[in-house]
């Protein structure tokens, strides 16, 4: 899968997410997922993980965001739509290559 498929299934997620609590916000590579500039509380978060799980294990592909290498990470993948892309097209890449 290569990594415009993955931003927009992430940004899909991210837009259904927000509509369904009548949050109206631009949602692109750069939207932030955690620090100052976070579109989500840590709720929101822990639910927008576990659909963009759920979208990718229907698309096919498994993967696991939480995990002891996603939290130990110097760089959060969780920053931004871009690091979260960058950081599952790794993961998927890894699985197959």
């Amino acid at each position: 899968m290569d990594k415009y498929k993955i931003k927009n299934i992430i940004v899909d997620c991210v837009i259904d997410y927000l509509e369904s609590q009548d949050i109206n916000l631009e949602v692109d590579e750069n939207t932030s997922f955690v620090g100052d500039k976070a579109i989500f509380d840590s709720m929101g978060l822990v639910n927008i993980i576990i659909d963009i799980e759920l979208a990718f294990l229907n698309k096919g592909s498994e993967i696991l965001l939480v995990s002891e290498k996603a939290m130990s990470s110097k760089n959060s993948p969780f920053r931004s739509v871009n690091s979260l892309t960058e950081y599952i097209f790794e993961s998927i890449r890894g699985k197959n290559g």
